[in-house]
């Protein structure tokens, strides 16, 4: 059981370490099964990250891009409700700076679990350090007994706010019964979100001569081809789920629902 204190000190002590990072990393949580003590019912993963969208986005907005705190906070509310399942949070993080170490445009990075990446735009930086922990949160998935499902969550793409705006999220998945399960319970919730396609043609635009793919691709759907990108480091046996959120997690605007601004 933990109080509200102390999930605010976990809060704030995971914002130092993420403020702090000086290469990318990723930070757990590990959430047993409550009732049991081990993963053996429900197994999902969450991961998040949040993304330096510049696309016309002023840096105020950009610091408060915090997405990662709701991975935490449910966990720790999925502890204290007692909830019959298990659950892993990862939190991949990376501070956005430019340095003698920054990657840069043509660079070839290895990702987690040995796929080459071409890096055509170093500002697609986030689905880079989500490929990471993708990958490895299905490595230790399967060696505690199998996930029952992986959910990603970030704020992804500016493309995502010119294809739906700053109130509806997008979801895309490789699992269409796992992704009417989740548009049910964000319905319940109130949260607004939208299935949008990861179209095979899109893929191609991937394709790198140097490396296994590239980390962007055609600009039209830009939303649609970094959902392709994640894919990519997906097990096709795993329910996966890809939300990006990048409009609706900070609201600028008038409070609207439960929304504040903020």
């Amino acid at each position: 059981s933990h109080s509200l204190n102390d999930i605010m000190f976990f809060l704030l002590l995971f914002f130092l370490i993420a403020s702090t990072m000086a290469t990318p990393s990723v930070l757990k949580l590990l959430l047993p099964n409550s009732k049991t003590g081990i993963q053996s019912v429900k197994h999902p993963v969450v991961i998040s990250v949040s993304a330096d969208l510049q696309f016309g986005i002023n840096d105020q907005v950009v610091a408060k891009d915090q997405v990662e705190a709701a991975v935490v906070a449910a966990v720790f509310a999925i502890a204290q409700l007692k909830l019959p399942i298990a659950l892993d949070g990862w939190a991949p993080l990376a501070e956005n700076m430019v340095s003698d170490t920054a990657t840069r445009p043509s660079d070839v990075i290895t990702i987690y679990g040995g796929k080459s990446v071409e890096v055509l735009n170093p500002d697609a930086e986030g689905r880079l350090v989500l490929a990471d922990a993708l990958v490895k949160a299905a490595e230790v998935g399967k060696k505690s007994g199998g996930l029952d499902g992986i959910i990603d969550v970030a704020t992804l793409t500016g493309a995502q706010l010119v294809a739906l705006g700053t109130r509806t999220s997008a979801v895309m998945t490789n699992n269409e019964e796992f992704s009417s399960q989740f548009l049910l319970a964000a319905e319940i919730a109130g949260e607004s979100f939208w299935p949008m396609p990861l179209p095979v043609e899109l893929r191609a635009s991937l394709d790198s001569p140097v490396a296994d793919l590239a980390n962007i691709g055609d600009r039209m759907g830009g939303m649609l081809v970094a959902g392709l990108f994640l894919k990519e480091f997906i097990d096709p046996q795993t329910p996966w789920l890809h939300l990006d959120i990048a409009g609706p997690a900070y609201n600028e605007k008038n409070a609207h629902g439960y929304t504040p601004v903020g």
